[in-house]
């Protein structure tokens, strides 16, 4: 079964590195760089809809991110419009949507984030 999720995710640069924050579901993922943290978030997107699945439940339980996020995200550079050359080297970097696979073969997701680059 293949499902489809579209999301606000933030990026984002902390003393240790790079978080991956989704807006729309508080979920947020780590990594030491960007690429580290897009796939340490969409492993950890895929174990909680996996859990939630499980559990009888779905991303509609979950609560959204704080405030704080979303004053951020509003702040932030778009990385998903325009025609910018930051965009289209985030574009090679990870193509959209992205796509999962789990070692479960009758689920497969795919996100597409509408992502936001935020550089102190």
């Amino acid at each position: 079964m293949l499902k489809f999720y579209r999301m606000k995710i933030l990026l984002f640069q902390d003393a240790e590195g790079w978080v991956a924050q989704c807006l729309n579901y508080d979920i947020a993922a780590f990594g030491k760089t960007i690429p580290e943290a897009q796939r340490a978030f969409a492993n950890l997107f895929l174990a909680e809809v996996i859990y939630l699945d499980k559990t009888g439940k779905t991303l509609k339980d979950l609560p959204e991110a704080p405030e704080w996020y979303w004053d951020k995200y509003e702040e932030a550079y778009s990385v998903s419009k325009g025609k910018s050359a930051i965009r289209r080297a985030w574009e090679a970097l990870f193509p959209r949507p992205w796509s999962i696979r789990p070692q479960q073969k009758d689920m497969s997701l795919k996100l597409t984030p509408e992502l936001r680059l935020s550089i102190c």
